[in-house]
């Protein structure tokens, strides 16, 4: 299974859109409790470790606020809708 692990700090965007059953890399808000994604899934499979020693600071979607995240709060999942203001799923591939 391919791996990617991140070091040093990111400062990132969340994406604003997704499209329907694609794969991408992700954070669970602390604030609101939804998924937002930040990068593709590169294997598109969903088949994808993530991890590393990384901070993350992410300007979220709903408020524009700055949340921090490290590594081990990566996720890998399937969106399930084209609007990032509705839910998406939780994928079982999951570090």
């Amino acid at each position: 299974m391919p791996e990617i692990a991140f070091n040093g700090l990111f400062k990132v965007i969340a994406m604003r859109l997704v499209t329907p059953g694609n794969w991408y890399v992700g954070f669970r808000s602390k604030a609101s409790g939804k998924l937002f994604a930040v990068l593709d899934d590169p294997t598109g499979t969903g088949e994808l470790r993530v991890g590393g020693d990384g901070t993350f600071e992410v300007e979220t979607p709903e408020t524009g606020s700055i949340e921090r995240f490290s590594g081990g709060d990566l996720l890998v999942f399937q969106a399930a809708t084209a609007r990032l203001e509705e839910p998406v799923e939780e994928s079982a591939h999951q570090t």
